[in-house]
């Protein structure tokens, strides 16, 4: 006896979503390592743009919306 032709449809399906899933979180480990050095990168570049902002300003706060710059308050 066969089984019906959409059971057949929808099992196949599933296996072929099981198996996508299993290589997924088979290559985390690998894009997670990639993730956190393009993380590494971006903090690294941040902290250079934001050193030679106050090279240039000195200390404040940046409005990210306006550009506008705010001097912090000597004390």
């Amino acid at each position: 006896m066969k089984i019906k032709e959409e059971m057949m449809e929808d099992i196949k399906a599933a296996q072929v979503r099981l198996s996508s899933i299993q290589n997924e979180l088979g290559s985390l480990p690998l894009r997670k390592e990639a993730l956190i050095r393009a993380y590494a990168e971006q903090e690294a570049k941040a902290q250079a743009i934001s050193d030679t902002i106050r090279e240039e300003y000195g200390d404040g706060v940046i409005d990210l919306e306006t550009g506008e710059f705010t001097a912090s308050e000597e004390e």
